[in-house]
């Protein structure tokens, strides 16, 4: 079973586009949404995200998340474990650190069409916007922290997003770094497997990291674990949305 990580991230990845319908995008692991709707909300209302990507939401409670999400104007879009699924699946009783999600404020849902696809179970969907102007793809990612499981993720998930007919853009939580200049020891760093499945990807189907294009030298780190900081929460985009990007953290 998977280790549950640190209880909160110390900085949490965050885009502005530009365009007809401007957007605020969030992506955070949340390392279990049960106990933190209500940090959740308060991070809502501060920074008026539109579209938020949750990883590691470990299993969910319908009734309760559905309350939430009808009080804090948001449509929700699962790929994780529920605890519905007990009565239905008794093996769903063991421990679960997995699991992603794709909020959407209300606003967004009425005005835009959209199609979910679950393209890996519990890792990893993609949230298709259509609007009379714009149409592109949210993809919400959580990678395993396990290097010898990465590289058959890896694989997978490129595999399946090449295949995506939008522009894209691609939250998440990688769990492996691109660059030295994303880890606090750099003498550290390592490229593994993942990341070199992940890197050719980006190259050959020209996805950037506007945060890192626009701060090629700021070091800040989204995790903490054995004295070695790292960045290993992003937010992507492919190149053609580059101009649409206002701001990003």
């Amino acid at each position: 079973a998977e280790k549950s990580k640190e209880k909160e991230r110390p900085h949490c990845p965050q885009m502005n586009l530009s365009g007809d319908n401007r957007l605020t995008i969030l992506s955070l692991n949340i390392n279990g949404i049960q106990k933190k709707l209500t940090q959740l909300a308060k991070l809502l209302n501060r920074t008026k995200a539109d579209i938020v990507c949750l990883q590691e939401t470990h299993r969910i409670d319908t009734n309760k998340l559905r309350e939430w999400s009808d009080n804090n104007e948001m449509d929700c879009h699962l790929n994780t474990h529920t605890q519905q699924d007990i009565h239905t699946d008794p093996s769903r009783r063991r421990k679960y650190y997995q699991g992603t999600v794709i909020m959407v404020s209300k606003h967004i849902s009425q005005s835009a069409t959209l199609h979910h696809q679950i393209i890996i179970k519990d890792r990893a969907h993609i949230l298709r916007m259509e609007t009379e102007t714009e149409d592109y793809s949210i993809a919400n990612v959580y990678a395993p922290p396990q290097p010898l499981k990465q590289p058959e993720f890896y694989h997978e998930l490129t595999t399946k997003l090449k295949d995506t007919e939008t522009p894209m853009i691609i939250c998440g939580d990688f769990n492996q770094i691109d660059y030295e200049i994303d880890c606090k020891h750099q003498e550290h760093f390592r490229r593994t497997t993942g990341s070199t499945i992940w890197m050719e990807f980006k190259r050959k189907y020209s996805i950037i990291e506007p945060f890192r294009r626009t701060n090629p030298y700021k070091r800040i780190f989204t995790i903490t674990r054995n004295k070695q900081s790292r960045r290993i929460d992003r937010i992507y985009t492919s190149k053609i949305l580059e101009k649409t990007v206002r701001q990003t953290t």
